[in-house]
């Protein structure tokens, strides 16, 4: 998971189906992910998620635990 923080060009994540708790620190040097989905991942931390994702600049859709993908 550290391993994300080297993909620093990516633009989507799809980390659905992964009954992650957290985000890898690592996501939070994703600073062109533009798109990152959640789906199933029952007991993600959601707190921790947003303190994460607060310094992403580019990131303009998500898709958390409770929603549907399209």
């Amino acid at each position: 998971p550290e391993a994300l923080g080297g993909l620093e060009g990516l633009e989507d994540l799809s980390l659905n189906y992964n009954r992650l708790k957290r985000l890898p620190a690592s996501v939070t040097q994703l600073k062109r992910l533009r798109s990152l989905s959640l789906y199933d991942n029952p007991g993600l931390d959601l707190a921790d998620t947003a303190d994460k994702l607060a310094g992403l600049p580019a990131l303009s859709e998500l898709t958390f635990p409770s929603e549907a993908p399209e």
